[in-house]
């Protein structure tokens, strides 16, 4: 028998608020609210979303309880349906010291928080991050400024980063990275390619940077020799990663062919981008 592939994510909004659903592997991530079970006064209940995803609460005064069973019940379901134990947390730091028996996760999503960048750091240090770290925070005071950590991450997307300047961006060395709002100007993207262009970013994939009408993409288009756009040959592709988070920017791409002005060749490989 076979099962399509599910992961367990784990969702923390509030002080004592933990929830685990066994989700589809292309599922997007749930908004889980502390209302859901507050409403009932319930020990424990199971919800059934639209998307037939099965969510169980449980609420307990203790939290090495609530830890307790989160792990437990991750691992009973992965052995009930045969698959890889991968679990995903959708948190605020503020409540870090909620989270599940574990060293590693496949996905998280940061949510606002007022923590700084050492907590950020102490995260990534207790949890390897496997896939994706996702911050949806707009706050301007991110934690992840300092972080000394997301040099090791391979997929990297940030919502708002108006505190990414040249430097920071050169220091990261990702698979995937998608940025949007950012304090880059043209000649930290211009740097950004030539070290691409020099070969020293061999990992790198796919970089996607959404930016406001300040930034002069005609000046950083022109500092580079560009060969001609050929439909047949330079095909976008891009890792599950991207698609599963940045669908409808990848819709936007393939409506409008932005971004299909010209292609860059790297001479040492003779990689297109």
């Amino acid at each position: 028998m076979r099962h399509t592939p599910t992961y367990s994510v784990f969702g923390l909004k509030e002080p004592e608020t933990m929830s685990s659903s066994k989700k589809p592997y292309n599922f997007a991530n749930l908004d889980l609210e502390k209302s859901n079970w507050g409403q009932r006064g319930r020990r424990m209940e199971i919800i059934f979303a639209a998307d037939s995803t099965a969510s169980l609460w449980c609420h307990t005064e203790k939290q090495s309880s609530r830890k307790r069973f989160a792990t437990a019940l991750h691992s009973h379901m992965c052995e009930v349906f045969r698959v890889e134990p991968e679990i995903q947390f959708d948190l605020s730091l503020d409540y870090m010291d909620e989270l599940p028996y574990t060293n590693t996760v496949r996905d998280v999503t940061l949510f606002d928080t007022s923590v700084n960048s050492e907590v950020v750091d102490e995260f990534l240090e207790t949890f390897q991050v496997t896939r994706v770290l996702f911050s949806e925070s707009m706050r301007p005071k991110n934690p992840l400024i300092d972080s000394n950590r997301l040099y090791y991450l391979n997929n990297l997307f940030i919502h708002s980063a108006h505190w990414l300047n040249g430097s920071k961006l050169l220091r990261w060395n990702c698979e995937n990275l998608v940025i949007s709002l950012t304090g880059l100007w043209a000649n930290d993207l211009i740097n950004f390619v030539n070290v691409w262009l020099n070969g020293n970013n061999t990992k790198l994939q796919t970089f996607f940077h959404l930016a406001s009408a300040r930034l002069d993409h005609v000046a950083v288009v022109d500092h580079f020799e560009l060969e001609p756009w050929n439909p047949e040959t330079d095909k976008l592709e891009y890792k599950l990663p991207v698609r599963e988070y940045c669908g409808l920017l990848l819709a936007e791409i393939d409506r409008t062919e932005m971004g299909r002005t010209g292609v860059l060749v790297r001479r040492s490989d003779g990689l297109r981008a």
